[in-house]
């Protein structure tokens, strides 16, 4: 038998670090999917979820197949539902859009990328900075709307629907996004790079804007990348790690402030495993499920007990059974091989999934579920995976990008009502 469920708490809690009283409504839904053991009864399988500063884009599987789902700002059409009004999608929207199968989904500022099972890259939204990859702007005015930028002879160019990017020959294996920047690496392990460049995270040796992809180096052993505002991230095939692009907080953990346009090793060590990071904060895991930090730290996001910048890879705690780490604006959560997650930096969304805003400067565990499989960090939102294929979200929802109608400071359940 099925049954709704739906109950509210209105809560006044105290924060800490805003030094006030603010009231926040927690709602827990449950649609038509549950039957009276509060078991869930869909065929929607999630699949990976990407989280933007304001925007989500998730892959997952129905009885019709695998496909792109958005919700939240749609700014610049970043969501590629094709709308031009710009307002926020509230409610998770299925893409009808070419490709299919996909496998790799990464959200920018106003932007989205994608992979499909065919290796194809598609791109949309804003392409002011030439982020799209889609070539030269002036010689392709036919493939953009403009917004008119004001006190500006330029406009922002943007697409609202799915573009290829580069050839059908083109084989591409992974990509990731920053602010204006992208970097993707191809099925032959050669990375390329393109967009804004004003701090050399291209790492092409300069600081010019690319719009069309450029090759970072000859080498072909890239393996894992990861874009973040004005800075990248790359792991070879060897385990080393490598870092280019803006380092004002020391967050190409090299040692010193200089900011670097071409892609410079941190450390001597090769068992790097994997690394995120955003907002001039970075988390990277190593082969012995060890947790590294470095960068920024003002609101204890590096989660080593304190709020100093740090500008070389320091160890969180002794613990050697971390799997997944992912980076927000100024907090970070994690996921142990034992399927537990935890979080720390700044709460002032419920973004740490705590059922608090306050921050916290070291890990703490998010519930008592041992079933955590993938997570992304947007803005102040966050997304995650369970190993049963479930979607979970938290953290601000001010443009939508929870999927709910409300602020949430706890994991919470998204289901597509008729899903089964």
């Amino acid at each position: 038998m099925n049954r709704n469920i739906k109950w509210l708490v209105i809560g006044l809690l105290s924060g800490v670090v805003l030094s006030s009283v603010i009231g926040l409504l927690i709602v827990q839904t449950w649609f038509e999917n549950s039957d009276t053991n509060g078991s869930i009864k869909t065929s929607m399988t999630w699949l990976q979820v990407g989280a933007g500063i304001s925007h989500s884009i998730a892959i997952a599987e129905d009885k019709y197949g695998t496909g792109l789902w958005a919700w939240g700002d749609d700014y610049c059409g970043k969501l590629g539902v094709r709308k031009d009004d710009f307002l926020p999608v509230g409610a998770l929207t299925k893409l009808n859009i070419a490709g299919g199968d996909w496998q790799v989904v990464a959200c920018g500022q106003n932007y989205t990328m994608a992979i499909d099972s065919a290796g194809l890259l598609w791109a949309w939204g804003e392409n002011y900075y030439g982020q799209l990859g889609l070539g030269d702007i002036t010689k392709n005015e036919s493939l953009y709307k403009f917004i008119p930028v004001s006190n500006s002879e330029r406009k922002v160019p943007y697409v609202n629907s799915p573009i290829k990017v580069g050839a059908d020959n083109d084989y591409w294996k992974t990509v990731s996004c920053g602010l204006g920047h992208t970097v993707a690496i191809k099925s032959d392990g050669t990375i390329w790079a393109w967009g804004d460049n004003s701090n050399g995270e291209l790492g092409i040796g300069n600081a010019i804007r690319q719009f069309s992809p450029v090759q970072v180096s000859a080498e072909t052993t890239w393996e894992k990348i990861r874009c973040s505002d004005w800075h990248t991230f790359a792991i070879k095939t060897d385990g080393t790690l490598w870092a280019w692009g803006n380092n004002n907080n020391g967050q190409l953990g090299l040692g010193d402030l200089i900011s670097r346009t071409t892609p410079t090793k941190i450390g001597t060590e090769s068992d790097w495993k994997t690394v995120d990071s955003r907002n001039g904060h970075i988390l990277a895991i190593r082969a012995d499920g060890t947790l590294w930090a470095w960068g920024k730290n003002d609101y204890g996001q590096l989660g080593l007990g304190d709020t100093v910048v740090h500008i070389s890879p320091v160890q969180i705690g002794k613990a050697n059974n971390w799997k997944m780490v992912a980076c927000g604006d100024d907090y970070t959560l994690a996921i142990k091989t034992d399927g537990t997650l935890w979080a720390w930096g700044k709460n002032d969304y419920g973004q740490l999934g705590l059922n608090n805003i306050v921050n916290h400067i070291s890990p703490v565990q998010v519930g008592n579920a041992t079933n955590w499989k993938h997570i992304s960090c947007g803005g102040l939102h966050t997304l995650a995976l369970k190993t049963d294929n479930t979607l979970w979200v938290w953290g601000n929802n001010s443009d939508g990008q929870l999927g709910l109608q409300s602020v949430i400071v706890i994991p919470t359940q998204v289901i597509i009502k008729g899903s089964n």
